[in-house]
């Protein structure tokens, strides 16, 4: 009788473990017919493309271009042309510098705003007046067709009070960084808060999707 029980568990187990086998096996089998939600796991693709050296925007010569004077213009000008990144030279240009705002290259980046895929320039120009002012100017170009096509120039504040801080890119949107002054404490007029305004382009012109004000250092 002990003979039999001993028989009778011995097959339960052998059919359990290849239960426990067959169930292992077919999950393993389902598994590699569907390796693409495999990859899909294990390496989840970016938000954004990465910046592209080779993009056509970036083969424009930024420091020889005309610009539109914008919110700067003067005497009836309404362009400037830029020959290495400067419009003019004190040394042989200082009675224009007292009469008008002289452009200045500050910096070119790149990156997509618009949500195309596609790089576009980011440039901030910084304008010398003849006093102690030192406001600037953001431009965002773009190419149609292969031309360049200006999307966005608007001016920027003096230096702590709304000067520029940094432009860039996020997750095919558009960020303004300008600094803010806080009146109650101004000391020495530092920038103590920085505006980060995030823009999205409709197709037309950058719409504000969030405003924030921050303290320096964050």
């Amino acid at each position: 009788m002990l003979r039999v029980a001993v028989s009778l568990l011995i097959a339960c187990q052998s059919l359990i473990g290849c239960h426990a086998r067959n169930i292992m096996a077919k999950s393993e089998q389902e598994t590699a017919t569907r390796p693409d939600q495999a990859r899909k796991t294990e390496t989840p693709q970016p938000s954004t493309p990465t910046a592209n050296p080779d993009s056509a925007i970036r083969k424009v010569d930024f420091d020889n271009f005309t610009y539109p004077y914008g919110e700067f213009a003067s005497r009836g000008s309404r362009k400037f042309t830029l020959h290495d990144g400067e419009f003019c030279a004190e040394s042989s240009n200082r009675e224009l510098i007292l009469k008008t705002m002289c452009p200045s290259l500050g910096s070119v980046g790149y990156g997509d705003v618009t949500g195309d895929g596609e790089e576009e320039a980011l440039i901030y120009m910084a304008f010398i007046s003849g006093g102690s002012a030192m406001p600037g100017q953001i431009y965002i170009y773009g190419l149609n067709k292969g031309k360049t096509k200006l999307l966005w120039a608007f001016a920027t504040g003096d230096r702590a009070d709304g000067g520029f801080r940094r432009l860039y890119s996020d997750s095919g949107g558009l960020v303004v960084e300008l600094n803010s002054l806080d009146e109650r404490k101004c000391d020495g007029c530092q920038p103590t808060l920085y505006t980060r305004t995030r823009y999205k382009w409709d197709g037309r012109k950058f719409l504000v999707v969030k405003a924030e004000l921050l303290p320096v250092g964050k």
